[in-house]
């Protein structure tokens, strides 16, 4: 092996060969994974046979190559009958593979030294931020090895916690220690990060993940389709089903915290100073709304029998001091999303009427006239809009896409009524405004049960939220 593929160490294939040959022998040297990372030649190696493969260039998988030094013969072939291959290996060549491989060699080649230097850099910095872990350790730090691997430990890690969609930052002791301890001393199964957001951020995660996760399956997660989770030895099997669950049902989204709370299992936040999201640029809110919302949904269906028993919620323990929020940016500006609100009511009241009872086309209606100086779209107004699309999507009552597309305005409607709201507010008074809106899902629950249950049915579903439901339909 030319270089590890575990710790990427360069093996000193040259002295090996030395004694092979003078004990009369043939070296083959496995060199598939340095293939495309280092510079090498076989007469450099003193290599006899050098095996390579296209798959770790970005060529096709099956594809490989057997270079043979200068007057070695080849191994007898295996099978026999035509004379491809050289008489080497009978059969029809893989031509579009072969024509694949060599491709994928022209562009590694083209790119290498560059590329090296890159991830050379890249793996330094990552081995730096390890090393402020108490008792972290990198394999074969100190020896030659492929510029894009790393092999490391830290101690309390082993196979108790997985670290699922961490990046650099995440790796900071300060984010990484307390996340760890509340697995490891804590005895939390999961654990999720809460972030120390400003108002305006996250509005998405605090105006529906939360607070519907909240009252569907009865756990308070602030973040509950945070990226940065950790997991216990016994919570990683039942996340490798559910996630070949959601991979069957053609769902892009993963929901641990939802997974978690039907199974049980004890969930712990721990406050952190840094936010980890995934890069989403180039993506527009339609396509975040039906990604993760579809998905919500999807998961409402799966676990309706579940979520139909749970009354209320309750807290999770919440580790770590709380981080103070980043300092206010530019005031939002709500124009552009109350246009957006009045145009959707005037371009989607057909698709709006097929999803939502009449008494909550007429709010919306007033809601959406020009000359409105006060926008203001109360809680239990946009908790019902929520559950009645829920209840859409379960019942396919229109096109899926089309559906979570049509929630696009009275969402911007919604962000637009919390920012006119909390404009003037402070990190903590806006909380609280959050903790109001996410009581309101709890409360409006009994609406999403008469609705999921008895869909057909003709109800006046209008609410005194103080008082009780209102009469039936004549």
């Amino acid at each position: 092996m030319l270089a590890n593929n575990e710790t990427g160490a360069v093996q000193p294939v040259a002295e090996a060969a030395e004694i092979v040959h003078a004990a009369g022998g043939l070296l083959h040297v496995d060199a598939i994974q340095a293939f495309g990372k280092i510079p090498f030649n076989i007469k450099y190696l003193n290599a006899d046979l050098v095996t390579v493969s296209a798959h770790k260039i970005g060529g096709p998988k099956g594809v490989g190559a057997l270079i043979l030094a200068e007057g070695v013969l080849g191994p007898e072939p295996l099978l026999r009958g035509g004379g491809q291959e050289r008489g080497h290996r009978a059969g029809t060549e893989d031509v579009a593979g072969i024509a694949g491989f060599g491709a994928a060699v022209k562009a590694a080649m083209s790119s290498r030294d560059r590329d090296a230097i890159r991830l050379e850099n890249l793996r330094n910095r990552l081995e730096r931020g390890l090393k402020q872990a108490p008792g972290a350790m990198v394999f074969a730090g100190d020896a030659l090895r492929l510029p894009n691997t790393t092999l490391f430990t830290v101690p309390g890690l082993k196979a108790e916690t997985a670290v699922i969609g961490f990046d650099l930052a995440a790796l900071q002791t300060n984010f990484l220690a307390p996340m760890m301890t509340a697995v490891l001393e804590k005895g939390c199964e999961l654990v999720m990060p809460v972030y120390a957001l400003g108002k305006f951020d996250g509005l998405l995660n605090s105006s529906i993940y939360a607070p519907l996760t909240r009252a569907l399956y009865g756990r308070r997660v602030r973040f509950p389709l945070a990226p940065d989770f950790r997991l216990s030895s016994k919570m990683i099997p039942e996340l490798e089903l559910a996630l070949q669950r959601a991979t069957a049902q053609g769902q892009s989204t993963f929901w641990p915290a939802t997974e978690a709370a039907i199974r049980d299992c004890t969930i712990c936040q721990v406050n952190v100073e840094t936010r980890h999201l995934p890069p989403a640029d180039g993506v527009d809110l339609t396509t975040v709304l039906s990604q993760t919302v579809g998905s919500l949904y999807a998961d409402m269906t799966t676990h309706a029998a579940l979520w139909q028993r749970i009354r209320g919620s309750q807290a999770v323990e919440t580790l770590g001091v709380p981080v103070t929020p980043p300092a206010d940016g530019a005031p939002a500006d709500t124009t552009p999303m109350l246009e957006t609100f009045q145009l959707g009511f005037r371009n989607l009241q057909e698709v709006w009427s097929l999803v939502l009872p009449p008494v909550t086309l007429l709010e919306l209606k007033r809601l959406a006239r020009p000359s409105t100086s006060r926008f203001h779209l109360p809680d239990e107004l946009w908790v019902r809009i929520i559950y009645d699309f829920a209840l859409a999507y379960r019942l396919r009552t229109i096109s899926r896409a089309h559906l979570l597309g049509a929630l696009t305005p009275l969402y911007l409607g919604w962000v637009a009524s919390y920012a006119l709201e909390v404009g003037n507010a402070g990190p903590a008074e806006a909380e609280q405004r959050l903790e109001k809106l996410a009581r309101a899902y709890e409360e409006g629950k009994p609406y999403l049960l008469s609705r999921w249950r008895w869909p057909d049915r003709s109800w006046c579903f209008h609410r005194r939220w103080r008082g009780s439901w209102g009469r039936r339909c004549p």
